[in-house]
């Protein structure tokens, strides 16, 4: 009874705007309504909420218990993975730097694939985007030798943290089974065939690169 919920908690929130408690089972609700159901009538409520969570903790208001989260940490990177989900259309960006920090936290989010693979799609995005206007740069003949070179190694920056995305998506699929790993090996090879010319060192890479800190895509 997602609406009955939400009705409640808003009343609630109208007498008590900092209770933490109530944001937090709000924003969980709301995931679990698109979850579940696909239903996104709270999608707007859930981020906000989601956001004001955090918001909330970083001040240090913390409710006295996390349910329906283990403790801080499972709520933490649930509550950064919920403002990802709900942000993902809206601001990629955004959403690939909650993901990011979702990934900080122990918690079952940190072995799950979809936070690594929202931020390969982020990176993809950037990478359409930076190319294609290179490459029309070039066409139109509006840009050097020395600035076309400079791009160049932009782009290849957002490549290889696209390939090392891409990399801990399909390790930690592998690991929990995701659908999603054959998708995600074969772009991980392509791209990876593209950038080093060749996958004979493929393997070795996915093996250091997952075992290397995950870097902020907001840096990107």
């Amino acid at each position: 009874k997602y609406a009955d919920g939400f009705a409640t908690g808003k009343e609630i929130l109208a007498e008590q705007p900092d209770n933490t408690s109530v944001y937090m089972n709000l924003a969980y609700a709301g995931f679990d309504a698109l979850a579940t159901t696909k239903d996104k009538t709270f999608a707007d409520d859930t981020l906000n909420y989601g956001k004001k969570t955090l918001d909330l903790f970083e001040k240090g208001s913390i409710p006295s218990n996390f349910s329906p989260f283990n403790d801080k940490n499972s709520a933490i990177a649930w509550m950064n993975y919920i403002v990802a989900t709900f942000s993902n259309e809206k601001n990629i960006k955004e959403a690939a730097h909650h993901y990011y920090k979702a990934t900080l936290y122990e918690s079952p989010i940190k072995n799950s694939a979809l936070p690594y693979y929202g931020i390969a799609n982020y990176y993809e995005t950037v990478f359409e985007k930076m190319s294609a206007d290179l490459k029309a740069k070039v066409d139109a003949k509006t840009i050097s030798e020395a600035d076309q070179k400079a791009e160049n190694e932009k782009i290849n920056k957002i490549i290889d943290q696209m390939l090392d995305a891409y990399a801990r998506a399909y390790t930690v699929g592998t690991a929990e089974k995701h659908p999603g790993v054959t998708e995600w090996k074969n772009r991980l090879t392509q791209v990876y065939q593209f950038r080093k010319g060749t996958t004979s060192t493929l393997d070795s890479y996915i093996n250091y690169v997952t075992k290397t800190p995950l870097a902020d895509p907001n840096d990107f």
